[in-house]
């Protein structure tokens, strides 16, 4: 018999747990389609760095992956199609990768 105890990982912005990204993505108002700016640069991989305050669309959202169309060419993004991918591990686990997005003003 084991003495550790699981925690579930609890989302940075609400505290509360959410089972998969369309969860969390409902949980923030955020649906396919919608505009978004980045709040905070994004580096991915050592491949490409998206800054602050590039905006794009999301354009796949299911429970394990949520990705943004950028709207300018990103270098070095080519092979994942000029897209900012996130899966549900970033949203818990990888504390470098958090999904720092909000509304585009309209």
């Amino acid at each position: 018999m084991s003495n550790t105890l699981t925690v579930e990982p609890r989302c940075k912005y609400c505290g509360d747990h959410h089972p998969n990204i369309a969860e969390w993505s409902k949980a923030h108002s955020f649906k396919l389609g919608d505009r978004v700016v980045l709040t905070e640069s994004v580096e991915r991989w050592g491949d490409f760095t998206v800054d602050a305050g590039a905006a794009g669309t999301i354009n796949y959202l299911e429970a394990d992956q949520l990705n943004i169309k950028m709207d300018e060419h990103i270098p070095g993004c080519e092979e994942w199609d000029n897209c900012i991918i996130f899966s549900y591990e970033d949203i818990y686990h990888d504390i470098d990768h958090y999904i720092h997005i909000k509304k585009e003003a309209q």
